[in-house]
Parts: structure tokens; C-alpha cells; sequence
């Protein structure tokens, strides 16, 4: 029996769509329902429904009733089921699915507990209190410190930093009777500049040493980073120091050097007296001061040092004097003397190598000797004062009156003019050296007759009260010994420098 073209074309287009739907169903891609993706206008006499039971029975005008069914297939009654019979099969268009609605009654999945862990507070420092803290433990907590490699004797949450500490880093480690467990580190501990032994500029620490004899120490302050060390500006009891000199050895007594890496002052010091100065510790931003006085004395005497200066220009603003050294060597020195409103006076002294004594005749030398060492200190007795000593001259003439104050000089005045020479001894020691006594002009005699004296200005400062000879016993012994001799040992100290 012959079939028509239109039955032919239908039931091959129904068969494809139900192999596509029932294909794409088993890979569990399509939902029950299947749509052509062009959609034609439905005709009313042109729907095809397929029941399980009865296989494909088509109802439309014309159809073949002798079409063998095709199994499986399911049509529903809806528009969407409906199809151009003369339209090619299309791919079906899967339907999303719905959004599913959550149940309030199902249970919520718990987010996973957070770590342990611990925290120290505190600054990593000698002296600082560190605290423990652990966070997002359960239970009681315990506490394991350690110091470097070392475990400490400390079970607390907290801990004081020792100096043993320093350069070292501190743990702590926290545990739970949960069997929890955190630990976490500091940094590296430092410690503040400090010297063990106290001082101020009041109460400083006390050295002593001899010229010319070995002296050392060494000035250990803790600290970490491990300190350095200075020397600075502490008093000007020392007159060669000056706050502005930034060379050590303005602070340091002449002879004596300070290690910077270790502290260590150390070397030969040649000038007697006593250095007051500062070793400053520096680590990291931290610094720390010792002050320090060093008294200097004097090497056992090798002469005497004879010092003169002229009486009549004694203590007056302008004078001249001079030092004879242990060897002869001669110093002479032009001197700036200011009266202080206490009463004192001031003295400066310029020299320069050589000269000789030089006084009027009739003049009155002002002699003092002092036993000294190999680098010209003097070298005082046991008590502390000027060993004694006498003064001759080859002249007899000369009258030399001794004074019984070793602190005094002695007069000594020359009647003739001529060439002097004297000799200062003390001690099985002697120094000798020469004066000139110039001679004075003979004095003028008026026309009428009158023996005319000159006078000269001394330019002796303005004084109101006693006399300025009152000041001798003490003065004397000042003027030769004071701006003159330190002006002396600045000397030495710039031709050894």
C-alpha cells in the first residue's frame, strides 16, 4: 500500500523528536518536557498524542492507519507538544532548574575552630617585664619560658628580663590542659649603657698615678649592643682642657690614651696634678657617663727649677720673670696680671726659650727654687709642702734675706751692677744661672743746685687698702710658680705634641 508524502514526512519528524527527548533523558540532560526551538502557530487539526498503550495513533485527516507505533513515546495534551507537521526537527531546549528553597530545620554545618596562638608584650630590653598571652585556647593555660637555648625557672605568664639575657631572644611557650600549644619569640634583647659603679660629677671615682710610671684601667660598662667608649669635657681644674676641644687628649692627662672598643685607659702620664674628665659608654641610643679625677704626682727629683721675676714689677700689669730649668736652660716670660675684686690676682705668662735675669742696680730679685723631676714637676715633701732651699751668690756683696716660708721667695738685691751669678740648691740638687745688674743713671742736677731723682711709673694696679707687699708671703710663691711655670709645661706640651 502506498504511503503519502505528508504521513512519510510527520511520522519521521515525531519519531526523531522522541529519539532526541528519550536520548538526552538518559544522560539525565532534559526534563520531561521537549519544545522545538521554533515555535509555529498551532493548527488545530494537525495534533499528534501518543499514548503508551496504544502506541502512535494518528487522528489526523488523511493519516495511515497501517504506521507501525513507535514505542516509548509519551505526548502531552499542551501546546508545547504541538508541532508544524511540515516543520524539520529542531535540538529541544533544556528547562533551568528551580532554585531550591532552604530548609530552616536542617542542621548548619559548624565553621572550623580557629588556631591557637600566643603573643608576648613588653619591650625586649634588660629590665622590662614581658607578658604572655595566648589566644583562642580552651581550658588552663601553662607557661614554658626560655632564654636563648636556655629554659627558665618561670612557670608564670610573665617575665623580667635579666642581664644575663642580653643578646638573646626570650620564648614562651603555652600549652592547654587541651592539649593545645603556641609559642613565639622576641627579638634580639638589648640593654641600656650602665656602669656598675656610681659617680657624679660631686662624688667622682678616684685614680692616682706616678710620672713616668705605667698606669692602667679599664672602664667596663654593660650594655648590648656592646658600648664604646669616649672621653669628654668635665671641669677645667685641668687648664689645658677646654670644653670645645674636641681631642681627647685635652681631657686625658698627657701621656695616657683611651682604647674605644674596650674602655681601656692606659700608657705613662707625664705631668703631675689632678685631671678631672668623663668616660661616656655609648650603646645603641643609650649612653652612660663615669666621672673621673686622676691625681698625677711627681717623679722622684732629678734638680731643682729656680724661678725670678723682678720685685718692683711684682703683681703690677705688666712684668717680666723667668724659669731656669734643672739643666740651665733658661725661659723668659712676659705676664698679664689682673686684680679680681676678692682680692686675688690673675697672672698669663708668654715665654719663649732664652733671655737672662735682668735688674736694675739696686734692684730686688724675687728667688724661688723647687725640687723637681725628670719632666720638671715639682716634687713637694712628705707633707705636701715645698721641700726648703737656699739661695748664694758669688758676690758678697749682694744681700740675700732668706724667708722662713718655704712658699715665700727669697729677696735677694744687688748693690753693684755687674754680672751675677747665683745658685739655688735643695736637697743635695743645685741650679746655677747669671743676672745682669744693669747700672742706674747717675742722678741730674738742677741749675740751682739740686740733686733731681727721676721717677718712673711701676704700673702697679690701682689698690685700695693695705699695702700689695703685704700679699707676698703668699704671692711670691704664686707669681713664679703660677702663670709662668703653667705657661712653662704648655710649652713642653706643644713641642712634644
Amino acid at each position: 500500500m502506498q504511503h503519502s508524502t505528508a504521513t512519510l514526512r510527520r511520522a519521521c519528524a515525531i519519531g526523531a523528536t522522541i529519539a532526541v527527548i528519550g536520548l538526552s533523558a538518559g544522560f539525565g540532560a532534559l526534563t520531561a518536557t521537549t519544545a522545538f526551538a521554533d515555535e509555529q502557530p498551532v493548527a488545530p487539526t494537525s495534533t499528534a498524542t501518543a499514548s503508551p498503550a496504544q502506541g502512535a495513533d494518528s487522528t489526523a485527516d488523511g493519516a495511515d492507519e497501517s504506521a507501525p507505533p513507535v514505542p516509548g513515546a509519551t505526548s502531552r495534551p499542551t501546546a508545547e507538544a504541538t508541532a508544524d507537521p511540515t516543520a524539520e526537527p529542531s535540538l529541544p531546549v533544556s528547562t533551568p532548574a528551580a532554585t531550591a528553597t532552604p530548609d530552616p530545620t536542617a542542621p548548619v554545618a559548624a565553621e572550623p575552630a580557629a588556631s591557637p596562638t600566643a603573643t608576648i608584650t613588653g619591650d625586649a630590653t634588660v629590665g622590662s617585664t614581658l607578658t604572655a598571652t595566648g589566644h583562642d585556647f580552651t581550658g588552663d593555660l601553662a607557661y614554658a619560658w626560655t632564654s636563648g637555648d636556655t629554659s627558665l625557672p618561670v612557670t608564670a605568664d610573665s617575665y623580667v628580663v635579666a642581664a644575663s639575657d642580653a643578646g638573646k631572644t626570650i620564648s614562651v611557650t603555652i600549652t592547654s590542659d587541651a592539649e593545645e600549644s603556641a609559642t613565639t619569640t622576641t627579638a634580639v634583647i638589648t640593654q641600656e649603657a650602665a656602669f656598675p659603679e656610681a659617680s657624679t660629677e660631686d662624688d667622682p671615682i678616684t685614680f692616682s698615678a706616678v710620672a713616668g710610671e705605667r698606669f692602667a684601667h679599664t672602664f667596663a660598662a654593660e650594655g648590648f649592643p656592646a658600648p664604646t667608649y669616649s672621653a669628654a669635657y668635665y671641669s677645667l681644674d685641668d687648664p689645658y682642657a677646654s670644653e670645645d676641644d674636641g681631642d681627647e687628649s685635652g681631657y686625658l692627662p698627657y701621656g695616657l690614651s683611651l682604647d674605644h672598643a674596650t674602655g681601656a685607659l692606659s700608657g705613662k702620664p707625664r705631668y703631675s696634678g689632678t685631671y678631672a674628665f668623663r668616660i661616656v659608654a655609648t650603646s645603641g641610643t643609650t649612653t652612660a657617663s663615669q666621672y673621673v679625677n686622676i691625681t698625677i704626682d711627681a717623679a722622684a727629683p732629678l734638680g731643682v727649677e729656680v724661678t725670678a721675676e723682678d720685685k718692683d714689677t711684682f703683681l703690677t700689669a705688666h712684668s717680666t720673670s723667668w724659669v731656669i730649668e734643672r739643666d740651665g736652660t733658661v725661659w723668659t716670660f712676659e705676664n698679664e696680671t689682673t686684680r679680681q675684686p676678692d682680692g686675688g690676682y690673675i697672672g698669663f705668662g708668654v715665654g719663649f726659650e732664652g733671655g737672662q735675669p735682668t735688674i736694675d742696680q739696686g734692684g730686688t730679685l724675687l728667688v724661688s727654687g723647687h725640687l723637681v723631676d725628670r719632666f720638671g714637676n715639682e716634687v713637694d715633701d712628705a707633707d705636701g709642702y715645698p721641700v726648703p732651699f737656699t739661695v748664694t751668690s758669688d758676690h758678697a756683696s749682694d744681700v740675700i734675706t732668706p724667708s722662713r716660708d718655704p712658699w715665700v721667695a727669697t729677696d735677694v738685691t744687688f748693690p753693684e751692677a755687674s754680672t751675677h751669678s747665683l745658685e739655688v740648691a735643695s736637697s743635695g740638687f743645685a741650679t746655677a744661672f747669671t743676672v745682669d745688674v744693669q747700672p742706674t743713671a747717675a742722678p741730674a742736677v738742677s741749675p740751682t743746685g739740686t740733686v733731681v731723682t727721676p721717677t718712673a711709673s711701676t704700673g702697679e694696679l690701682a689698690y685700695t687698702g693695705s699695702d700689695a707687699m703685704h700679699l707676698l708671703p703668699w704671692a711670691g710663691g704664686l707669681a713664679v710658680t703660677g702663670a709662668a711655670v703653667i705657661a712653662l709645661q704648655a710649652s713642653r706640651r706643644r713641642k712634644q705634641h
